[in-house]
């Protein structure tokens, strides 16, 4: 899904270089949560150069130059620790032409926790929430708890066709034959599982154990 937004041009402050932030909307908990902006770390952002960079815990990110001009600046939710799918629609994707200095990366949706099983939003909320926590999850255990055996980008599948095809949807689990978290749309006994945050953890926490262990 592309997202074709226009942000105003800002103080150029280096002619030789495009930064700026990344953020978008996130649920700190639960379905009905308010939603927040938060910043998005661990993101790839890539430039029509060739260059690339990943945002910092600040969603903070910096490309230089090689010289004054327009250039594409492309991302979407994937980055070294995880990449984000969606079994019902194409990814997100954020693509824009910038000219050298400041510009925010803006991943900002609206959201309605009363239409949070419909599909209205096409996986929107889902893909932010699962691309923001399993980045949060990963940061907690290698900065906080100390291991660094994570440091790959696990595959996240949100509205997942294969836990439809099982459960009708009334599921998530962690694969540790594929390496892979595939995570359900709810259906007729459970909401949406990618709109809780403690669901990311405790998958999460299955692949950790499995890297552990294997």
């Amino acid at each position: 899904i592309n997202i074709p937004i226009a942000y105003p041009f800002r103080k150029i402050s280096d002619i030789k270089s495009i930064y700026g932030k990344s953020e978008g909307t996130i649920l700190p908990n639960y379905w009905d949560d308010i939603p927040e902006i938060s910043p998005f770390a661990n993101e790839a952002i890539n430039l029509s150069t060739g260059d690339s960079t990943i945002t910092d815990q600040e969603g903070e990110y910096r490309l230089k130059l090689p010289e004054h001009n327009v250039y594409t600046l492309t991302t979407l939710l994937e980055g070294p620790y995880v990449k984000v799918y969606n079994d019902d629609a194409e990814e997100m994707m954020f693509d824009a032409n910038f000219s050298p200095g400041y510009h925010d990366i803006e991943w900002i949706v609206d959201y309605d926790p009363e239409l949070a099983a419909e599909a209205l939003d096409e996986g929107y909320m889902d893909q932010l929430n699962a691309f923001y926590h399993i980045n949060r999850v990963h940061d907690h255990v290698k900065n906080t708890l100390g291991y660094e055996g994570m440091d790959w980008p696990i595959p996240v599948t949100i509205r997942s066709h294969e836990v439809d095809d099982a459960y009708g949807g009334n599921n998530a689990w962690y694969s540790r034959s594929e390496k892979k978290l595939e995570v359900g749309r709810g259906g007729s006994s459970a909401r949406n599982y990618a709109l809780f945050s403690d669901l990311f953890y405790h998958e999460y926490t299955h692949a950790v154990n499995d890297a552990i262990y294997e």
